[in-house]
């Protein structure tokens, strides 16, 4: 069995030290997306959004605010039509109308173009409005507006 002299220990001691040091500083851990995305980073502590006003916003991959949310509540059945306009044409980030349990009714991906919409057939009760920057590099300022349009189902 082959012992190491009292210098070598010394010298892996060292690395093995400074590699832990710097483990941090390597960014574990730091590329959570939504690390620093606040309170409108969750469904459930999403700010409220009114229907017909603009509501502005920035998601930003790198910056850990990969998500926002916002809720709107709906009285009665009808047709949700949300519109954004993206700042940075070139990120890649979607658009997601989600029920109260958190299903997807309608989806966007961003396509190239600043101004983006998507609709969804809703009945009475809350709904969510999901932003999110989908892949490192991509971030945007946008503005959004949710509007509704009443409709009777047969």
């Amino acid at each position: 069995m082959r012992t190491l002299r009292p210098a070598s220990r010394l010298r892996c001691a060292s690395r093995l030290a400074l590699g832990l040091l710097l483990v941090p500083l390597l960014g574990c851990g730091s590329t959570e997306p939504d690390r620093a995305s606040g309170v409108d980073g969750e469904r459930f502590s999403a700010p409220g959004a009114k229907l017909n006003e603009v509501f502005s916003d920035t998601v930003d991959y790198d910056a850990g605010d990969a998500t926002d949310w916002r809720n709107v509540m709906i009285g009665q059945q009808g047709i949700l039509t949300v519109t954004c306009h993206f700042d940075e044409i070139d990120a890649k980030t979607v658009i997601n109308v989600r029920d109260a349990v958190g299903n997807i009714l309608a989806t966007q991906y961003h396509n190239g173009q600043p101004r983006q919409e998507l609709t969804a057939k809703v009945d009475e009760g809350k709904y969510y409005l999901e932003v999110h920057a989908m892949e490192e590099g991509s971030a945007s300022s946008y503005t959004c507006e949710p509007k509704f349009d009443p409709v009777v189902w047969n």
